[in-house]
């Protein structure tokens, strides 16, 4: 059961940072589930890790887009991505020491993380990014696989508006069992 869908409202107008936004509503309601199914604790941890990983990727590409087409308020977007991965970087160390349960205030928590900063901070760019050519991780790293070796990396020519594959990390459970530095999030 969904205990947040995505509602055209949170739209940015940028279809690669839509389809992301939308992913990291299905790692809520991923999470939401595996609650609600009382998975073991390695499953809800595997969840949330992969979330705060994808949500990174997700900020990168913003962030490389913002600054590509100086947004004034680049600093200020870029700061606020970092404030918000350390807040939910302390909740998996203190669910990982054992201070910590996920439960349904840890989700709502999540729930304003995503949905404040999606209606606040993200919908500022709509205006100065529309119009733009849009790249994500995905065509990076397609432009590079494309590139002939020992030539320097090109951004891609590809004009049309990018396609996104939105697999979910691959973080197992028994990555949840080390060091932090062991786990790359």
């Amino acid at each position: 059961m969904a205990i947040k869908r995505w509602k055209e409202e949170y739209s940015v107008g940028i279809e690669l940072f839509d389809n992301q936004h939308k992913k990291m509503f299905g790692f809520l309601n991923d999470l939401n589930n595996a609650l609600a199914e009382d998975e073991e604790k390695k499953v809800l941890a595997a969840i949330l890790l992969g979330l705060i990983a994808y949500a990174k990727d997700h900020f990168k590409d913003e962030e490389i887009n913002l600054k590509k087409y100086n947004y004034p308020e680049y600093d200020e977007h870029k700061k606020e991505h970092e404030d918000l991965t350390k807040e939910v970087l302390k909740f998996v160390e203190e669910f990982k020491s054992g201070n910590l349960d996920i439960t349904m205030d840890v989700i709502y928590f999540l729930i304003s993380w995503i949905v404040d900063h999606i209606e606040g901070s993200d919908k500022k760019y709509t205006q100065f990014l529309k119009g733009k050519k849009i790249t994500g991780k995905a065509d990076i790293q397609k432009a590079n696989a494309e590139q002939p070796k020992g030539k320097a990396e090109q951004p891609s020519t590809n004009t049309s508006q990018p396609s996104v594959k939105t697999a979910q990390p691959q973080i197992k459970p028994d990555q949840l069992t080390g060091k932090e530095d062991q786990i790359k999030v």
